[in-house]
């Protein structure tokens, strides 16, 4: 069998730091290149950013922080595209 096949490395470092600040971040992830899934924490965002040292970075946000957002929307005003968005989600967790 001839080919070529691509291997996917994720990777985990733990590393304790005494706040989320913004240089937190950027010193513990500097010059990473990837994929970055995370909550919407600002901190985060400035690591794509040209200015931020790092525009090897992507971003993919957290659906369930998103559903949460979605949520509350349609819990405070009723809203039928909250509701349907939220439902739609809970099709695609079910399949994933």
């Amino acid at each position: 069998m001839t080919g070529r096949s691509e291997v996917t490395v994720r990777r985990w470092w733990p590393r304790f730091e005494d706040s989320r600040a913004t240089e937190c971040v950027a010193r513990n992830l500097s010059g990473y290149r990837g994929i970055l899934q995370v909550e919407g924490y600002g901190a985060y965002s400035k690591l794509v950013r040209k200015d931020g040292g790092n525009d090897g970075v992507v971003l993919a946000g957290c659906w369930s922080h998103s559903r949460r957002k979605f949520y509350e929307l349609h819990v405070a005003l009723s809203s039928k595209v909250a509701r349907e968005t939220v439902e739609r989600m809970a099709e695609l967790w079910e399949i994933e």
